[in-house]
């Protein structure tokens, strides 16, 4: 019998928050760059990767920008986007693989994990900014995770909400769901095999369909 995995993003994908980090980013990019549409281009990549193009011109741009961030991240809330939860729990259920493959750093994911203390429970692998050393569009991330688990990349499935991140899935030769949490419908759906709002709608037997 084939064994098939689900690989989740977080951010905007899981966890509905990217509405907090467009309004980080963007405050910093208007006062570095006076350009806030800079903002967009960064999601779904690592935080050392938008540091690095972004904002290490000047050493102390470089540490009170890593400053504001994590004190930003301390204080932001973590809600799960409608019907995750359940989604991952049915999934535990039926013995499925699911992974979390992110661009967060442990920082970040320490916060997550003071907000939702079960969130590690609900997930075989998690697979972080500090596991792999090409951010997203590469598909190196969502590649890794799969042998962690022991799939065959074609036999995933990934959810993503961000254009590199769908970009990555699709790289990977995984079938990928797209979010429209972060992009308009017409553009996400375009680039996936499923567009959905949430994961109100979404089951196992909805998801294997895909193959």
């Amino acid at each position: 019998m084939r064994k098939f995995a689900v690989l989740f993003d977080l951010d905007g994908t899981l966890l509905d928050t990217e509405c907090q980090y467009s309004t980080f980013w963007e405050s910093q990019c208007l006062k570095y760059h006076n350009d806030k549409d800079i903002a967009l281009q960064i999601k779904g990549t690592t935080l050392k990767s938008i540091v690095t193009r972004y904002f290490s011109f000047d050493e102390k741009v470089t540490k009170q920008v890593l400053e504001d961030l994590y004190d930003f991240e301390s204080k932001m809330t973590f809600p799960f986007v409608k019907g995750a939860e359940r989604f991952i729990k049915e999934l535990n259920d039926n013995d499925i693989p699911v992974a979390v493959v992110t661009s967060s750093d442990m920082n970040k994911m320490r916060n997550v994990f003071t907000a939702h203390p079960d969130f590690k429970d609900l997930f075989d692998v998690f697979l972080m900014a500090e596991d792999y050393t090409e951010s997203k569009p590469s598909p190196e991330c969502f590649l890794v995770a799969a042998e962690r688990l022991g799939v065959m990349p074609q036999d995933c499935f990934v959810f993503e909400d961000s254009e590199l991140g769908i970009e990555a899935g699709n790289r990977a030769g995984m079938t990928v769901v797209g979010l429209s949490t972060t992009l308009p419908v017409e553009f996400v759906s375009s680039r996936v095999k499923l567009c959905i709002p949430d994961f109100e709608n979404i089951n196992i037997e909805k998801l294997m369909s895909l193959k």
